[in-house]
Order: structure tokens, then C-alpha cells, then sequence
């Protein structure tokens, strides 16, 4: 009586179910599983050891059913469900004793589950289903899986498998699901899997298979998803799969493929989705491919197609997503693409389409991706476009593209911000007028997309539209005059121009504009006889000045300016005659962008962007090594040979009394072009005694853009600057070389200049130079550009203005000085003075909140720039235009502008800007001079707006 009391109170005080035994093996079996994979740390382990315990350890026998993750059917173990439970260790080889599982559950158990597969489960004869994915178990497959004959899902995916796929499991005739994805499964797809009647989806993505695809797929009759998609798949594409009848989805991308797409697939009637983007797919997309009425997504972007777009895929109105960006496209886009109200995403960029933008796009009004870029399209944007309302992104650069709606311009600059910075369109306000019998000079205003190489085609004709004939071409697209000759007096010319801008990095293919205005001119033997003016404002008359000397002014001429030239009067210090005639110093180089106070007070005058001249003079070329008195002359000469005298200054040199550090920069020359990944940057540095410049080249430092990039290898010898400057510690070894990759800037101007230190501590700056990057669309890696120069002039809109929050400013080469606060003004305005060629450095965030909080998380995807002001590039990709993006779909925190009026115009030339820190680098070089106006948009966590003004003030180097 006794121990049937005692078994009731156990009863009553251990609420469990009491199940029949299962099997010794298989409760050996869960126990082993258990210890293998520290089940005492799991998630859940609910009744595994729940008192009282056996010897074993574990809860008594007979409770398995209500340990949690065991299912107990008919006193056998069949269902093990251990998912997301924190397994860690291997799997034991005991689990293929439990002879009657059914379900075996372990899957995203990672990180901690690894090991190898056990071969014994292939001895689960009544296993259906095996969920071993999103672990971290490596090893080849078992080919022993081959024996699980009732086996109807198998997933492994998500785990670091390798080796090849096993041909033994060619015997799983129940399989339904073999899901193998992200794994590193190598060698080539068995076609013996063709034999699988019953597989729904085979998943192979993402490993590294190669060989061909084999037809016998086409034999899986039962098929709706066959994913290939991340191999190292060949060859071409097997007709077969149009047997396919029951596919859903067909995911071949980023593969080897090559060959044409078979038109065979057009059969396939249950296609909802054909990813085959990232191949070498070439010839056309087959016309048959229209018949899919119930395609969503077609992925053919990053091929080698050519050919026309089908306009039958309009037809197709269930299409949600059409991406065929990165092939050779040509033709124009089919206007019925506006009949798909479903789609999404439109991305046909980086092709060769031309014509215009069909209005009936602006029919899409679910579409909320758009991409054109960098094709050949031209002409007036419809504005029917404003009606897509939902759509969040769109790329458009690149083209000829333009519009004079002033709400379709404020729409597009919200989705597509700078659009207007890249398009190749025909320069506005085209005139001509004759300046001999035989000449006509043409001008007009450049478009606002000056970068890549390109220029103005000029065509005339003695009737009014044409026929035309080429007169010429501009050498780039900041140029605005240009002059014909060799035409005959007292007839009538009629003119027209269009630009172009040859292939480069963000579009391969050339780009015409259409025709400009029709003008007409006729030559005559009326010369006109107007001078050129302007101004000679540095350096200051009378100044004493050492070393290197910025001269700058401005010149402007109704027909055009030739060039600036500096002369010197005679020195008798070098035995030239008093009185004779000039001995010209050099050259001025014009600098885009450099005086806006003249393009505003000149509005109307040819070449007024870029009235600001340039020269860098080192006066220790002067005669007695530049110590004298010595009276400057700049002189301006127009296109007509006009000159003028703009001013005349009197310098004292007083080398004798430096202590600076002096030298030039030798290539890039002055205006030159270099180009390359490796491109010789030469100079040389001296120093007075008697001090010395260190011979390792560590105190010398190579700037681009107010940036710097690292220290020239140093004391190399040179005959020629050795004998013109003997007996200093360095003379000779005065030579210095640096590697710069151009091909991580954008083309067109940028400034270059060295600092050097002498071992006293004195430094100057070397060299300001501009110069000019040239590469080739191949050439071209990457870019470190400035954020400011994509977007286009706009008018300044009504943000508030921040009235409280200060910037950080440093001045100067030395990055270890301590920035100074400054704070706005009453009217919300910031000061900030600097000399000519100066560097400066502001900081707008004042603080380090860009790496706190949220707005961390806002800035970091997204940024262009990594390292503020260190040049590193780095771009978002949308994941829908498969690479495609990487020009235009910033979220950048801000937004940076030179303000001309009311107008913000492009960061200037020599400026760098960190729009994800907020973080602005300029090294004016010569020809800036004056007042600039900036204005710095900040984007809030909400997308709230605020402005920053900044004044910068340029004065004189040598003022006394």
C-alpha cells in the first residue's frame, strides 16, 4: 500500500505527462543532443531536467514529450523542433538512431551551432522534412543524405558548406524543397537532379558552382522556383526551361552567362519573376518575352543587350519592376511603358537611348524609382512627370535633358538633386557679330555642366536653317566665344551651335544637344577697335614681398579676352638697358568662378565666370634672386588684338631678409593637364641658411583641393636648380617627386600645392597652381569630388537662417593648430578673413554631434566622403538598379553653395566638401581675391532645413 501512496503524492506533486518509454537509443539519442550542444545554456529547455531525475541525469523516462522541442508519437521520437534556441556545439551522430523522426528542426542556431553534418542521418528513413539552415556548419554534404527516401524538404542553406553537390541525392524522388543557398558548394550542378518529378524549388544561390546549366532541369515538371542566381554558372541559357510550365521564378543573375536570352522562355506563362542582371547576356530581348502576362520583375540590367526596348511590355500590366539599366540599349523609350500602372521601379540607365522622355511615363503613378541616366536622351522633359506623386528617387543625369517649367524644375531637384549639373544642352543667349571681312566672333553663355571633357560644336550656312557647315569646336565647355574665319565679305552667315561631351566615366557614350537659336552675322570691313579692361589688384603697390607672389586681377572685352600676360620693367641689377622694352614674367591663367563680383556688376560681357586672372610668380627667379625694387605691368589683349594695360605695380623684394621656405612646383605646369594613376608630380624646395629642409621629404606636404595626400620622396638632384641657387644646405638635393592618381578625381580644374618646413620651424606654402585632370572613361576608378559642384544654379529659397550655433575654423597647413570659434553675427552671418592662398578649414557642426544618435545612423550609408577632407569616396547603391546609382541618390546631411546674388552657384575651384560631416576644405589659389558669400544647408534627422552663412574674405598676401 505504501508505494502506491508514495506514487500518488509524486503524482500530485510533479504535474507531468507520463508517455509510454520511447526507445533507449532514442532517449540516448536526445540526451546526446543535449550535451553536444550545451543544453543547459539554451534558450528554452523547458522539462529536459525537470526533478524528479534519473540516473542519467535527466528528467525521468517516459517524460521526452514534454521536454521542449520533442514531439513523442506512438512512443517513438518524430518531431525535434530546436529553431532560434541557442544550440552551441555539433550535431551528434546519435540523432540517426531515431529511426521513426519526421521533422528535425535546428535551423538559425548561428553562430553557435557548427561542426560538420553527421552522415548517420541518413539513416532517417521516415524524415520529411530537415531544417539545418542558418548555422555555421561547414564540410561537404553527406552523400548518405541520399538515402532519406521520404525526405521532402531539405535546407541547408545559410551555412558554410562545401565541396560538391551530391549525385546521391539524385534518390530523393519525395524531394520537394532542396534549398542549398549561401553556402560555398563548388563544382558543377549534377544533371542527374533533373530526375526529381516532385521538386517545387531548387536553391542554389550563392555559392561559387560553375559549368553550364543543365537542359535536364527542364524535365522538373513540377518546378516553381529555380534559383541560380550568384554562381560561377557558364555558357548559355538552355531552351529546355521553357518545359517549365508551373515556374514562378527564374533567378539566374550575377552569373557567367553568355549567349542570347532563348525567346523560348516566352513560354514559360507563369513567369513572375526573371532575374538574370549581372551576366553577359548580348543581342536584343526577345519580342516573346511580351507574352508573360503574369511577369512582375524583369532583372536583365548589367549585360551586354542591344537592340530596341519590346514596346509589347507594356502589355504586360501586372509588371511591378523593370530594371534593364547597364546594357547597350538604343532606341528611343516606348511610350507604352505609361500603360503599366503597377510598376514601381523604371531603371533603364547607362545605355545608348535617345529622343526625348515620353509624357505618357507621367502615367506611372505607382512608381517610386525611376533611373535614366547616362544615355543619349535630349530635348524638353514632359511635364506630365510631376504627376508621379509617389515617386521617392530618380536619376536623370547625364543626359541632354532640360525644362523651363519652373514647378516640373523645383520637382525633379527634390528627387534628383543636381540633375540639371550634368546635362548636355545647348548654350542659351547665342549671338554673332563680324570683327573683321572675314571673321565672325560667336558667343553665348556656357551650360551650367562645365566637367568632362566635351566642347561647343559651331555650324553656318549661307541659308537659314541649314544646310550647316562644321566651323569648329571649342577645347572645352567653359568657353564661350568662338571665332570663324575664312568667309566672305558682305555675306550673310546664318549660326547655330550644340554641345558635346565625350564619353567619360559616369557615361560611355557621346552626347549632342540639340540646335541653339539661329543666329546670323555678316562680315564686313568694320573692325571694332574697343579695348579690353579690367583691374590689377595684387599685389599691393609698394608692398615688400618674399618668396612667392600671388598676382591676380580681372579682364573682360565685348568680343572676348586673348590672354593676360605679366611683364617687369628692365632691372639694371641684370644688365638690362633702363628704358627698353618689357621682359615678359609669364602668362595669367583665367580661373572659373574666381571673381563673381565682376560676372554680377558685367552681366552681359563674354567669358564674365571666368574674368579672374591668375599668376604665381616666385620672386627668387627675379634678377639679384629677387631682392630690388621692380615695377610690374599686367597686360590684357582681346580676341581683335586690342590691348590695355589693366595696371602697373611696384614690388621691393627683400629675399635676402627670408627665412621662409621658397620653391616651385614644375609639373603639372601652370594650366596644364595631367592624367593617370600615377602621374608625376615634380618640385623643389629650398630653404635660407641656415637651416635645412629634412632630406626625407617628411616636412613636405602635397595638397589638392585643400587636402593633403602624403610627402614627395625628396632630395633628388638637379643640374639646373643647383646651379641657380647654389650653396644652401639643399641645393643639391632640392628635387622632390609625388605619385597622383588623377583617376580619383573628377575631370576638369583643380589646384595643387606643397608646404614645406625647414628644420627651424619656418614654412610657407610651394607652388598654387591650377591644373587640369584628363582621363578617359576607363581610366577613371573612382572620385574624390566636391559635393557642391553637381548641383546646379538655384534660386536661393526661404530657409531660416541659424542665428546661434558657431563653426570651428583652422587657417594654414598645420593640422595640429587649435581651431577658433566664431559665432554669427546679428544678421546670422559668419566672418572669416584669410590671405591670399591661405587654406582654409571650416567645420560647420561645430561640435562631434554628426557621430552621435541618430543622425549617425542618418549620415553614415550614405556618405561621399569618408575621412573628412582626407579625399576617400564612398557611395550608396540602391539595391533595385543593381550598381547603377552611384552618382546622384545622396542623403546627405548637407548641402553646400557659392551665393552670386540670388543665386547658388558651385562651390569654387580648390574646395573640397565632406557633406556627411559638414566639413569644407578650401585652398584658394591665385586669382581669388575679395569677398565670397557661402551658403551651407543642414538637413535635420526630420528633414528639416537650416542655413549656414558664411563671409570669406580674401585680403592681399604682402600689404606693406
Amino acid at each position: 500500500m505504501k508505494p502506491i501512496i508514495l506514487f500518488l503524492i509524486s503524482l500530485f506533486i510533479f504535474p507531468v505527462f507520463i508517455y509510454g518509454d520511447i526507445p533507449a537509443e532514442e532517449r540516448a539519442a536526445l540526451i546526446a543532443l543535449y550535451k553536444s550542444t550545451n543544453g543547459d545554456n539554451w534558450t528554452d529547455n523547458t522539462g529536459w531536467k525537470t526533478a524528479p531525475l534519473a540516473a542519467d541525469g535527466f528528467a525521468l523516462p517516459g517524460t521526452e514529450g514534454n521536454w521542449f522541442g520533442i514531439t513523442i508519437t506512438d512512443d517513438h521520437v518524430t518531431y525535434i523542433v530546436l529553431n532560434h534556441n541557442h544550440l552551441n556545439g555539433t550535431i551528434p551522430p546519435g540523432l540517426g538512431n531515431l529511426g521513426k523522426l519526421e521533422y528535425l528542426d535546428l535551423q538559425n542556431n548561428s553562430p553557435s551551432l557548427s561542426g560538420k553534418i553527421p552522415p548517420e542521418l541518413g539513416n532517417l528513413g521516415h524524415l520529411k522534412r530537415l531544417w539545418l539552415n542558418g548555422n555555421r556548419l561547414y564540410g561537404s554534404i553527406p552523400p548518405e543524405l541520399g538515402n532519406l527516401s521520404s525526405l521532402e524538404w531539405l535546407f541547408l542553406r545559410y551555412n558554410q558548406l562545401s565541396g560538391s553537390i551530391p549525385l546521391e541525392l539524385r534518390k530523393l524522388g519525395n524531394l520537394k524543397k532542396l534549398l542549398l543557398e549561401f553556402n560555398d558548394l563548388s563544382g558543377s550542378i549534377p544533371l542527374e537532379l533533373g530526375n526529381l518529378s516532385n521538386l517545387e524549388v531548387l536553391s542554389l544561390e550563392n555559392n561559387y558552382l560553375t559549368g553550364g546549366i543543365p537542359p535536364e532541369l527542364g524535365n522538373l515538371s513540377s518546378l516553381e522556383g529555380l534559383l541560380l542566381g550568384s554562381n560561377d554558372l557558364s555558357g548559355s541559357i538552355p531552351s529546355e526551361l521553357e518545359k517549365l510550365s508551373n515556374l514562378k521564378r527564374l533567378l539566374l543573375y550575377n552569373n557567367y552567362l553568355s549567349g542570347s536570352i532563348p525567346p523560348e522562355l516566352g513560354n514559360i506563362s507563369n513567369l513572375e519573376v526573371l532575374s538574370m542582371y549581372g551576366n553577359q547576356l548580348s543581342g536584343s530581348i526577345p519580342q516573346e518575352l511580351v507574352n508573360l502576362s503574369n511577369l512582375k520583375k524583369l532583372w536583365l540590367d548589367n549585360n551586354r543587350l542591344s537592340g530596341d526596348i519590346p514596346p509589347g511590355l507594356g502589355k504586360l500590366v501586372n509588371m511591378k519592376d523593370i530594371s534593364l539599366s547597364n546594357n547597350q540599349l538604343n532606341g528611343s523609350i516606348p511610350p507604352e511603358l505609361g500603360n503599366l500602372g503597377n510598376l514601381g521601379v523604371l531603371s533603364l540607365g547607362n545605355n545608348q537611348l535617345s529622343g526625348s522622355i515620353p509624357p505618357e511615363l507621367g502615367n506611372l503613378s505607382n512608381l517610386w524609382a525611376f533611373s535614366l541616366y547616362s544615355n543619349q536622351l535630349t530635348g524638353n522633359i514632359p511635364s506630365s512627370l510631376i504627376n508621379l506623386d509617389r515617386l521617392n528617387s530618380a536619376n536623370i543625369d547625364y543626359n541632354g535633358l532640360y525644362t523651363d517649367n519652373a514647378t516640373l524644375r523645383a520637382f525633379l531637384d527634390s528627387k534628383s538633386p543636381g540633375w540639371e549639373n550634368t546635362q548636355t544642352i545647348a548654350p542659351s543667349n547665342v549671338s554673332a557679330a563680324a570683327i573683321s571681312d572675314t571673321s565672325i566672333l560667336v558667343s553665348w553663355t556656357p551650360i551650367a555642366y562645365t566637367g568632362d571633357s566635351g566642347g561647343y560644336n559651331v555650324f553656318y550656312s549661307t541659308t537659314a536653317a541649314g544646310p550647316w557647315t562644321y566651323a569648329g569646336r571649342t577645347t572645352d565647355k567653359s568657353a564661350s566665344t568662338y571665332k570663324i574665319t575664312g568667309l566672305n565679305a558682305g555675306t550673310k552667315y546664318y549660326i547655330v551651335i550644340n554641345t558635346q561631351t565625350n564619353p567619360h566615366r559616369a557615361n560611355n557614350n557621346w552626347v549632342v544637344s540639340n540646335y541653339s537659336e539661329e543666329v546670323s552675322a555678316t562680315p564686313d570691313f568694320q573692325v571694332d577697335k574697343e579695348p579690353p579692361f579690367g583691374s590689377f589688384d595684387t599685389p599691393l603697390d609698394g608692398s615688400t614681398a618674399r618668396g612667392s607672389i600671388p598676382v591676380c586681377g580681372w579682364a573682360l572685352d565685348n568680343f572676348g579676352i586673348d590672354g593676360v600676360k605679366i611683364y617687369r620693367e628692365p632691372s639694371a641689377d641684370a644688365g638690362e638697358e633702363p628704358g627698353g622694352g618689357l621682359v615678359l614674367i609669364g602668362d595669367a591663367v583665367f580661373v572659373e568662378g574666381a571673381r563673381p563680383d565682376v560676372q554680377q556688376t558685367y552681366p552681359t560681357y563674354p567669358d564674365n565666370h571666368k574674368a579672374g586672372w591668375g599668376y604665381m610668380m616666385l620672386t627668387n627667379f627675379l634678377p639679384n634672386g629677387g631682392n630690388g625694387t621692380f615695377i610690374l605691368h599686367a597686360i590684357a589683349a582681346d580676341v581683335e588684338g586690342n590691348q590695355t594695360t589693366l595696371g602697373i605695380k611696384t614690388v621691393i623684394c627683400d629675399n635676402a631678409n627670408a627665412v621662409e621656405p621658397f620653391g616651385a612646383i614644375d609639373t603639372p605646369g601652370q594650366g596644364g593637364t595631367a592624367s593617370g594613376k600615377k602621374f608625376v608630380n615634380f618640385g623643389w624646395v629650398l630653404t635660407p641658411l641656415p637651416n635645412t629642409i629634412p632630406t626625407n621629404g617628411s616636412t613636405i606636404t602635397v595638397w589638392v583641393n585643400g587636402v593633403p595626400l602624403g610627402h614627395p620622396v625628396y632630395n633628388q638632384y638637379r643640374a639646373d636648380i643647383a646651379a641657380l641657387f647654389p650653396g644652401y644646405n639643399n641645393s643639391n638635393g632640392a628635387i622632390g617627386y609625388f605619385y597622383l592618381d588623377t583617376t580619383a578625381y573628377e575631370n576638369g580644374v583643380h589646384t595643387i600645392q606643397w608646404t614645406a618646413m625647414d628644420d627651424a620651424w619656418n614654412a610657407d606654402g610651394i607652388g598654387s597652381r591650377y591644373f587640369m585632370i584628363q582621363n578617359s572613361s576607363e581610366a577613371t576608378t573612382s572620385t574624390a569630388r566636391n559635393e557642391g559642384m553637381r548641383r546646379p544654379p538655384i534660386t536661393d529659397k526661404t530657409i531660416p537662417i541659424d542665428y546661434s550655433m558657431p563653426v570651428r575654423i583652422k587657417k594654414g597647413y598645420n593640422e595640429n593648430i587649435e581651431p577658433q570659434i566664431v559665432y554669427p553675427d546679428e544678421n546670422g552671418t559668419i566672418h572669416v578673413e584669410i590671405e591670399e592662398l591661405e587654406r582654409l578649414e571650416i567645420h560647420l557642426n561645430e561640435g562631434t554631434e554628426v557621430d552621435k544618435g541618430e543622425y549617425k545612423i542618418l549620415t553614415e550609408p550614405y556618405k561621399r566622403f569618408r575621412g573628412a577632407c582626407r579625399g576617400s569616396a564612398g557611395f550608396r547603391v540602391h539595391p533595385a538598379f543593381s550598381g547603377s546609382l552611384i552618382e546622384n541618390t545622396p542623403n546627405s546631411r548637407y548641402m553646400g553653395y557659392l551665393l552670386s546674388g540670388k543665386l547658388l552657384k558651385s562651390l569654387p575651384i580648390g574646395s573640397t566638401f565632406d557633406s556627411a560631416s559638414g566639413v569644407f576644405c578650401w585652398n584658394p589659389g591665385p586669382g581669388f581675391i575679395g569677398q565670397y558669400r557661402f551658403v551651407f544647408v543642414e538637413k535635420g534627422p526630420g528633414g528639416q532645413l537650416i542655413k549656414k552663412n558664411i563671409n570669406i574674405k580674401i585680403i592681399p598676401k604682402f600689404r606693406e
